[in-house]
């Protein structure tokens, strides 16, 4: 299995750094030492590798929130295609108090948008959540707002994604 360890996370668990903050597009971090980063949204994503490879493919995803729902939390994917060769990965830091079941649904939807950009013919999704797994498949009813904002993303990726490949075919 995939482990995903968001480095926002364990600087902070470490106690390396003071504070995390958002500005403009994209997010502080100041260290203990007196040092800081600032980081761009996409820089965020650096370390990617991405290969040019069609068709069937796995999506694994993960989502954490230190101290669920009030610490820092973040999100991870991972895409390989149906011979185990890694299309993509990627995690992301989504700042602080969001739930673990949140990031589960980030996860998956940053999965999914990569798919999509990879144009993927078909996709086998994976996860530990069992409450995100059965949203998705309608077992569950969505009942939490801000799932179900994340719960609609993800539907509507999935939706483009079908009709897009059925105009291919």
């Amino acid at each position: 299995d995939i482990l995903f360890s968001v480095l926002i996370h364990d600087l902070i668990g470490l106690k390396l750094t003071k504070s995390v903050s958002f500005f403009g597009t994209g997010i502080r971090i100041d260290m203990s030492s007196g040092a800081h980063w600032n980081l761009d949204m996409q820089d965020m994503w650096a370390g990617l590798k991405v290969m040019d490879v069609k068709g069937a493919s796995h999506l694994y995803f993960d989502g954490a929130s230190r101290d669920n729902p009030n610490g820092p939390a973040g999100y991870g994917f991972y895409i390989k295609d149906s011979s185990g060769n890694e299309l993509i990965r990627g995690s992301g830091y989504c700042g602080m108090n969001r739930s673990n079941n949140e990031m589960e649904y980030q996860g998956l939807i940053e999965g999914l948008v990569w798919a999509t950009r990879l144009e993927v013919s078909a996709i086998m999704i994976r996860g530990d959540s069992e409450l995100v797994l059965r949203q998705m498949t309608g077992e569950y009813k969505v009942q939490d707002d801000k799932l179900r904002k994340l719960h609609e993303t993800a539907k509507s990726i999935l939706q483009r994604a079908q009709q897009d490949n059925s105009c291919r075919r």
